[in-house]
């Protein structure tokens, strides 16, 4: 999926420009632009959303992906229109 092959670049991207430590330290917003992950999230339809968020939840990698879907999770929760993720358990567990 074209998502996640995004999202993975931006984690590679992340660790090449500022390291492991500042990800971990700093969270995944003040390291990688997560407001144009999000856009390219909002570009999908609903039932790929999910599957997105959940083929990220499965890229290995040495920066937690989980807490990538936190952060994009962040972003969306005060968007009714993405009120569905929050009912599924497999990603609400990251919010």
């Amino acid at each position: 999926m074209k998502f996640v092959n995004f999202c993975k670049e931006k984690l590679d991207e992340s660790k090449r420009l500022f390291g492991t430590y500042h990800y971990y330290d700093k969270g995944p917003d003040e390291v990688m632009d997560v407001k144009e992950i999000v856009l390219k999230l909002k570009a999908l339809p609903q039932d790929q959303v999910i599957l997105g968020l959940k083929g990220v939840l499965k890229i290995e990698h040495d920066l937690d992906p989980s807490r990538l879907v936190s952060s994009i999770l962040g972003d969306l929760d005060s968007d009714p229109a993405y009120d569905f993720l929050f009912q599924d358990p497999e990603i609400s567990e990251h919010y």
